[in-house]
């Protein structure tokens, strides 16, 4: 009975020996890779050029170093945007050494604070992509108010019009000419008007905008060009977006049952109302799917209505796409489609 305990003892100090032997082993296996990994150190990731002008290029050179024990390499760099370059003066960093990246950021078209972020993609296990970031503030000139043109959301059928303005803060030089004015957006008319001084030595020119009738429906974007006489802003940029709309809503915009199993019998409702509290009626709801049944429920007498939609009891097996058609008596919208998607099974 002893001698069986004593081998009993001696098999377990065995056996904890053998799992310490790879508890340390893999410890060591770990240090030994952290070891061998590259690891690099930026001083500084971010850069505050302070207050710049909208002609005057700016350059900074982050300075960073391997401390590791394998090469450091840099697979690529990203910028958040094309005003902005960064060139590597090598890809490859031994141990010990140091790398530079030189970031140039071009403030054309700019005014006012800007950001922009510089991703550094590397094979550093433990900061495989490193943000760089440069900031300040364009100090423009000539410039125009406002910076982006934000219509909103615009009535179908209906014009629309608004001042861009030209402001011209220069103590000297040429007088402020428009020498063009464009736009990709084929709804948009441009108008520039005539100089107007201030007793500050400010001179501003207003720009009409006009938005035509015949505007489709939908999210629109693009943008105006203003051309001036002035070196420092010979082109100024103006984002454009519009959001054009119907007067009459149908929501939602697409009913999807999923799926359906046969025999089963469930309802959708479609909301139908007016944007801007017209008056309306809805007449009549149609469907060219024969096990489509619809109901139409006035909320709001004139002004809001419910169709409920439903899939009859002996639907076929299969997938079903379709529509229902909802005519009204607003002249601008006599009909709104809403799609209708269902899978029906046994």
């Amino acid at each position: 009975m002893r001698s069986q305990t004593v081998c009993a003892l001696a098999c377990a100090v065995v056996i904890i020996a053998c799992l310490s032997c790879g508890i340390a082993t893999a410890e060591g296996t770990q240090e030994d890779s952290n070891r061998t990994a590259p690891s690099v150190k930026f001083p500084e990731v971010v850069y505050d050029f302070d207050t710049i002008t909208a002609t005057q290029k700016v350059t900074h050179v982050f300075e960073f170093h391997n401390l590791g024990w394998r090469a450091l390499k840099i697979d690529r760099v990203i910028t958040s945007c094309g005003c902005t370059a960064a060139v590597l003066s090598t890809s490859t960093v031994p141990p010990g050494r140091s790398g530079e990246i030189k970031v140039t950021f071009n403030p054309e078209g700019y005014q006012g604070p800007f950001q922009k972020v510089i991703y550094v993609h590397l094979n550093d296990p433990e900061h495989p992509v490193v943000a760089l970031q440069i900031k300040g503030f364009v100090r423009a000139t000539v410039y125009v108010i406002p910076q982006r043109l934000d219509f909103g959301e615009v009535k179908r059928g209906m014009p629309v019009d608004t001042t861009l303005v030209v402001v011209d803060d220069r103590e000297r030089g040429e007088r402020l000419e428009i020498t063009g004015v464009e736009s990709d957006m084929k709804c948009i008319h441009l108008t520039p008007g005539k100089p107007q001084s201030q007793q500050s030595g400010r001179v501003t020119i207003p720009i009409a905008v006009n938005l035509n009738s015949l505007i489709p429906v939908g999210k629109l974007q693009g943008r105006i060009k203003v051309h001036t006489n002035t070196p420092e802003r010979p082109v100024i940029v103006v984002p454009v977006t519009i959001d054009v709309v119907d007067e009459i809503v149908a929501s939602p915009e697409m009913l999807f049952f999923g799926f359906v199993q046969r025999g089963d019998t469930p309802s959708r409702k479609i909301a139908v109302y007016s944007r801007w509290k017209l008056r309306f009626k809805v007449l009549k709801v149609e469907s060219p799917l024969p096990f489509l049944s619809t109901q139409i429920s006035p909320i709001e007498e004139t002004r809001r209505y419910e169709v409920i939609v439903s899939i009859k009891r002996d639907a076929p097996k299969g997938r079903v796409e379709g529509a229902v058609k909802i005519y009204t008596d607003y002249p601008g919208q006599p009909a709104i489609e809403v799609p209708v998607v269902s899978l029906i099974g046994e």
